[in-house]
């Protein structure tokens, strides 16, 4: 008896890997059998590495033709089972199903565009992002992308370039997993340019313990009527230092638009914020500048904060100049527990527990509340903290050469609860707390000068806890005959 054991749909090499031979039998005419197989089946196997397909054909002889009705087709893929040969180099120019972006710049380094299947288009990016090398470009094409997660980055020294600020669009209303839309952490060197972020469930693009970070041309958006279930950040830097942000637009954060925070060295530039529950926000950050920036629609146009609790205790060294701020008087829609869930409608400035601050040549305009606030944390109903190292008064602000126009002539509940005034509210309002052991001290007094109303007249004021007298004059308070310096302007090297 001869049995030959073979796999179906087979291949040579599969048959020579299977194949078992039992021979059992006295019979000549069996043995004769099994002894061509063998010799058949051994001289293919022996030519598996033979690049000629047909070598194991033609060694076995010219009594034996291959099959005249098997035409090799060098189309068909091998068997599955069988790995190809580690030592052959895949061909570069083989097709691999995807076709590869022409990015819209020669300076880019990787080309993106959106598909009709989200999930290989998202695919696509986190790859660009997690196999970035430092120096790399990686573009966006103009389209709707639709991401169901963050894109998240930690290489030093990228740059992520989008076609154009209204035509490329990074949609995360469907995202179920992160909360970011961009999350950028621990690099030196970033930026970010001519591109729109909307709808994260989170913050729009963070970007925190970093250096040398750079925000352009960009919109963070969120579509709809602004609602506390939106992000709470449109840009977000944070624990970071030698920051720009600048010609940007965000709407619809439910705590601020642009946020800069327990930072130093930064410049906020020629941004748009508006529908926000605060425009712009410094918090417990050092040496920045918030320049000629346009404010409307928020509750509150821009926030100098310094907080308790906080890594980074300071926050000074910052000046406010030359923006255009006026009608914020958007409802408060902060997340419960926010601490912007506090800033009264109506805003346009408002100051709290920060030092060496300087508020010079800015349009305040039409507020209902309060036209420039100026306030200790202590009075701001919040739990007790735990922080020896904060410290809560204002002290050497510089408010001067502003226009405020309009202001606190329907004060919402919270700004006259905070304030124990009735309607209408002055111009500009200091809680007037200050350290009473550094009192007599010139250098810790808050000075107010050339601050006019539209007609030239000037802006009304307020000592609401004056150490005696009448807390409306501003005299003891009018650094007009001899002004201090301004704060220096913040300026970077490669500007």
């Amino acid at each position: 008896m001869v049995q030959i054991l073979v796999a179906p749909n087979f291949s040579t090499p599969r048959i020579c890997e299977i194949m078992e031979y039992t021979v059992r039998s006295s019979k000549p005419i069996y043995l004769f059998i099994a002894l061509v197989a063998v010799a058949f089946f051994a001289v293919a196997c022996s030519d598996d590495d033979d690049p000629d397909p047909d070598a194991g054909v033609e060694d076995v002889g010219p009594d034996v033709d291959p099959d005249p009705d098997v035409d090799p087709d060098p189309d068909v893929d091998p068997d599955p089972d069988v790995d190809p040969d580690p030592d052959v180099d895949p061909d570069p120019d083989a097709d691999t199903g995807t076709d590869p972006v022409e990015p819209f710049s020669e300076d880019c380094t990787v080309g993106l565009e959106p598909g009709a299947d989200a999930s290989a288009t998202y695919a696509a990016a986190i790859e660009a992002f997690v196999d970035a090398e430092p120096g790399d470009i990686i573009c966006f094409n103009d389209g709707h992308y639709e991401f169901n997660d963050q894109l998240s980055l930690t290489q030093d020294h990228i740059e992520i370039w989008g076609e154009s600020r209204d035509g490329t669009i990074l949609d995360f209303a469907e995202q179920d997993a992160g909360s970011n839309g961009i999350d950028v952490q621990g690099v030196d060197s970033f930026i970010i340019e001519s591109l729109t972020v909307r709808n994260t469930p989170g913050n729009g693009i963070e970007v925190r313990d970093s250096t040398g970070i750079h925000f352009d041309d960009l919109v963070v958006e969120w579509e709809g009527e602004p609602s506390e279930d939106n992000g709470a950040y449109g840009l977000y830097p944070v624990k970071s230092n030698t920051i720009i942000i600048e010609n940007t637009r965000v709407f619809g954060s439910s705590d601020a638009g642009i946020y800069l925070g327990q930072s130093e060295y930064g410049v906020i530039r020629h941004n748009e914020v508006h529908g926000n529950v605060a425009g712009i926000e410094v918090e417990n950050s050092s040496h920045v500048e918030v320049y000629e920036n346009e404010a409307y629609d928020n509750t509150g146009g821009i926030l100098v904060f310094n907080l308790p609790e906080l890594e980074r205790a300071e926050g000074d060294f910052t000046r406010v100049r030359d923006n255009e701020i006026y009608d914020n008087n958007r409802e408060n829609f902060a997340a419960t527990g926010a601490i912007v869930g506090l800033v009264p409608q109506g805003s346009g400035v408002l100051i709290v527990s920060v030092q060496d601050v300087e508020i010079d040549n800015n349009e305040i305009t039409d507020h209902d509340s309060i036209g420039i606030g100026i306030i200790n944390y202590d009075i701001l109903p919040q739990p007790d903290y735990d922080d020896d190292d904060y410290y809560p008064f204002v002290e050497r602000l510089r408010v001067h050469s502003n226009l405020i126009v309009n202001s606190g002539n329907d004060p919402d509940q919270l700004a006259l609860e905070l304030t124990g005034l009735e309607a209408p509210l002055p111009d500009m309002i200091w809680d007037g707390i200050v350290n009473t052991e550094e009192n007599g001290e010139d250098e810790r007094w808050n000075c107010f000068w050339d601050n006019v109303d539209d007609e030239g007249e000037p802006s009304t004021f307020v000592n609401i806890n004056p150490p005696e007298g009448d807390g409306m004059d501003l005299g003891p308070y009018d650094c007009s005959d001899d002004p201090p310096e301004s704060l220096p302007p913040i300026a970077f090297d490669d500007e």
